[in-house]
């Protein structure tokens, strides 16, 4: 932008400069030019010709406002990738933002980013205002989405290995899940489940059915069947004893 209209002189031709008396920054007949909002200070003289010396010099004082912008557009990636949702994992997530003033895009210089709740599941938001100084007066927030993961075992449980001896055994090994609540039914996936691991005495098959109920972060995870045996007990000695 111009930052003064052209003037006139008489008896000479008039000069401008945003340095007062810098050598390295000449009088020119350009009128002097700003791009980034500011406080510029425009000096101009006019150099006078054969038969005028140089006038004494002037100096104007130029304001450049940052441009307000009321209604930014605020966009999301996921690296270079238009962001959809992110998938819960424990991380902050925190999405590359552009803003943009119409179709033009606003340096990054231009305002700070900052993110809330974008740990855990739900709706997280990012916020952006302007910088002080800068060339934008801007404000304005987006919103993105972090879903609840799926339970994932590691391992998953396993039927443990009984063989009868009189007393109650726990049925399963327990796995170790990523999140959420183990609850155990036996025998039948409709009856009362309780987080406690069901357990047996006799020897026989059974069948352990457990599910997860998820918690803020994790989905529900549907109940899945471990058939178990306890194996009877092998006779190692036996006696026979005869009566008359």
């Amino acid at each position: 932008l111009e930052l003064v209209t052209e003037g006139t002189g008489s008896g000479g031709t008039m000069v401008y400069s945003l340095s007062k008396d810098d050598p390295t920054d000449p009088y020119l007949e350009e009128i002097p030019t700003g791009f980034n909002a500011g406080v510029y200070t425009v000096y101009y003289k006019v150099k006078g010709d054969d038969n005028h010396s140089d006038s004494g010099v002037g100096e104007v004082e130029v304001t450049i406002s940052p441009k307000t912008v009321k209604d930014p557009t605020i966009e999301l990636f996921d690296g270079n990738t238009p962001l959809v949702n992110y998938i819960y994992d424990g991380n902050k997530k925190e999405p590359e933002v552009v803003v943009k003033d119409g179709s033009t895009v606003i340096d990054k210089g231009e305002y700070n980013t900052v993110y809330s709740n974008n740990r855990n599941a739900g709706t997280a938001t990012v916020s952006i205002t302007d910088k002080p100084g800068g060339n934008y007066t801007v404000t304005g927030s987006a919103t993105f989405v972090i879903e609840k993961a799926n339970i994932v075992f590691n391992p998953a449980p396993t039927a443990a290995n009984i063989t009868y001896d009189g007393k109650a055994h726990e049925l399963l090994v327990p796995g170790k899940t990523s999140g959420g609540e183990v609850w155990y039914a036996l025998n039948s996936p409709t009856t009362t489940y309780t987080a406690a691991i069901p357990q047996a005495t006799d020897a026989g098959t059974y069948t352990v059915y457990y599910k997860v109920v998820g918690d803020k972060n994790h989905n529900d995870l549907t109940v899945r069947p471990v058939p178990v045996s306890i194996k009877r007990k092998p006779l190692t000695a036996i006696t026979i004893e005869l009566t008359s």
